[in-house]
């Protein structure tokens, strides 16, 4: 594959920075396990990664708890986590721990899948996936796969910092970040120092950098209002949301926000499948959002419900199940995260988009 290379730099901008306004902020639901390494969500189980154990739930019940695979003397523990497309077809769970992908079953068991995955004996470093989007950063460079089949490989230098979107990847490099446009077969270089994390708002590229943080714009990587002592950032949704020692923060449209919650020391961040954030607590999680209680099924859910479902889920529709109220949705959470996942709900002749489906898979797995 051919890149153009195009280099564009870093606009700081000036001026003030903007206060930010405090609002309260609201918890959805608990996971009974940390998960500083992600929340995966594949078929309908959740598979929590904390430090040292991933735990698999079904239901909000936890079925497994699996501990890091220990691989010498020295205590090994997870440092990532992703949902890939599985070379022989369907979705794995996959977590990172001492430079392997292992991928974690629905019943708690462990299979090493570098090989599989065309890895062979490189050290994995980092790893992030969106949709079928996969990038794998490696001790030797990186690997990039648009599906289970067609994987590309790229020598070069250490990626231990890597983030994808539907049609991009980026990679941090020591003083440079590239960002590779896997549809139009370009790439981007941008030049950053001390890169600690990257995220993708959309197609924009996030990227952290000690107490700094840049969101691309018109081709250049502009400086946003950050708090001090930035401890962690993500993206989730159509929000940035960053960690700091005095409080939860989150950039939405351009405007700062102050979540009204008090945070612990050992707090983490996690992404979820939509706007809200999960908050590892040590051995909990907290998924949090910063829309009023019962506004989230309303954002989420009800459009599609309208456009989709409405013709047999209204009271006395003719599939026999009420599903017009986000007490029912809650009710039947667990049934219609598995018909939507097997893709037997809809019936077939009825159009609901992956962006449907996500969000409400999204809802349905708070």
């Amino acid at each position: 594959m051919r890149w153009l290379v195009m280099t564009a730099l870093i606009a700081c901008g000036g001026g003030a920075r903007p206060a930010y306004r405090s609002v309260p902020a609201t918890t959805l639901s608990r996971l009974a396990a940390g998960c500083e390494a992600g929340v995966v969500r594949v078929d309908g189980i959740t598979y929590a990664f904390g430090h040292a154990t991933v735990a698999v739930m079904r239901g909000g019940t936890t079925v497994a708890r699996i501990s890091a695979p220990q691989r010498s003397a020295k205590a090994t523990t997870w440092s990532g986590a992703a949902a890939l497309d599985a070379p022989g077809g369907g979705r794995w769970a996959v977590g990172l721990a001492d430079g392997v992908l292992w991928r974690v079953t629905s019943t708690g068991e462990l299979e090493a899948v570098n090989e599989r995955l065309g890895l062979g004996a490189d050290r994995v470093l980092s790893i992030d996936a969106q949709g079928g989007t996969v990038v794998i950063g490696l001790d030797t460079g990186v690997m990039i796969a648009r599906d289970a089949i067609h994987m590309m490989q790229f020598a070069g230098s250490r990626a231990p910092v890597v983030a994808a979107s539907t049609d991009r990847v980026a990679i941090g490099r020591p003083s440079w970040v590239e960002v590779f446009d896997l549809s139009r077969s370009k790439r981007v270089s941008y030049p950053v120092e001390d890169v600690t994390s990257l995220a993708f708002l959309g197609a924009r590229l996030v990227v952290r950098a000690k107490d700094a943080v840049y969101i691309e714009d018109g081709g250049a990587l502009r400086r946003t209002d950050a708090p001090s002592k930035l401890r962690h950032l993500v993206v989730s949704g159509s929000r940035v949301w960053m960690l700091a020692p005095h409080g939860l923060f989150s950039i939405e449209g351009g405007v700062p926000i102050q979540a009204n919650l008090e945070v612990m020391p050992q707090s983490r961040l996690c992404r979820s499948d939509a706007g809200d954030v999960w908050l590892s607590l040590g051995d909990t999680s907290a998924l949090v959002s910063l829309a009023a209680p019962g506004s989230a099924w309303h954002a989420r859910v009800a459009p599609v419900f309208e456009r989709v479902c409405a013709t047999c889920h209204l009271p006395g529709g003719e599939a026999d199940l009420d599903l017009s109220t986000p007490a029912a949705w809650t009710e039947h959470a667990e049934q219609l995260r598995d018909v939507l996942s097997q893709g037997t709900m809809p019936p077939a002749g009825t159009t609901l988009t992956d962006a449907d489906r996500d969000a409400l898979l999204a809802f349905l797995s708070r």
